[in-house]
């Protein structure tokens, strides 16, 4: 028989984005599979999706860049010690950090597996190397892997490639098939838009596509979509 797994996921909030997204695709899956999911964040309005889906939210602001958010440190301790979790997912830097203090100072035999995952690149500094003690790091793409395998060398060997991916839905809105109606293909980057989501190397490999295919240029676009971010204006 398979045993029932507890994982808990941190993050700083459940407003958008793909971060979000994933936490709540993770929760679904595990309690479609007989499994129980906590979520600890700051809160927002995917909240009432997580509880739809099965999985329990815990609101504490872990995210909150504050000293007074230290206290979470003790919080998540006792937490831990009382719900005994197998997996403890940490999904962001300033979590991560009230996550992994809080599950280093547990007795060894009672720490849950520490996992985290690497959403994109890093600087390199004393911050972001929490996203590597994770006894397993998540890389979302080759790309994340190389820079973590750059930056942070001796995470090499706990890095596993997780493509995210989207599952689409059963019915496309209409107010999308018209804007794409004339296009008989099309190259979707979906995210935020900012230099740091590679997307140079979209567009220069979209130019590249249509030098060599030339008979595509009329039906077929690459389409950015996405908020914008950090330093959009490098993008535009």
């Amino acid at each position: 028989m398979t045993k029932t797994l507890t994982v808990v996921q941190m993050l700083p909030e459940l407003e958008s984005g793909g971060v979000e997204r994933g936490t709540l695709e993770i929760g679904k899956y595990l309690v479609n599979h007989g499994h129980r999911s906590i979520v600890i964040s700051g809160g927002g309005r995917m909240v009432a999706q997580l509880k739809e889906e099965g999985s329990e939210h815990i609101n504490w602001e872990v995210g909150k860049k504050s000293l007074s958010t230290l206290r979470y440190i003790r919080k998540v301790r006792k937490f831990l010690r009382e719900t005994k979790p197998d997996i403890l997912h940490l999904r962001s830097r300033l979590p991560a950090w009230i996550g992994y203090l809080a599950w280093k100072k547990l007795p060894q035999n009672d720490r849950p597996k520490l996992v985290t995952t690497v959403h994109g690149p890093y600087t390199v500094g004393k911050y972001s190397s929490v996203m590597m003690r994770g006894e397993k790091i998540i890389a979302v793409s080759e790309f994340t892997k190389s820079q973590i395998q750059a930056l942070f060398p001796f995470a090499l060997n706990k890095i596993e490639v997780v493509h995210e991916g989207v599952e689409p839905p059963e019915h496309i809105p209409t107010i999308i098939k018209d804007k794409l109606s004339d296009w008989e293909d099309m190259i979707l980057c979906l995210g935020t838009i900012e230099p740091r989501k590679n997307l140079e190397s979209a567009i220069a490999a979209f130019d590249l596509f249509l030098d060599q295919h030339s008979d595509r240029a009329q039906k077929t676009r690459l389409v950015l979509a996405g908020k914008f971010g950090w330093r959009t204006e490098k993008v535009e």
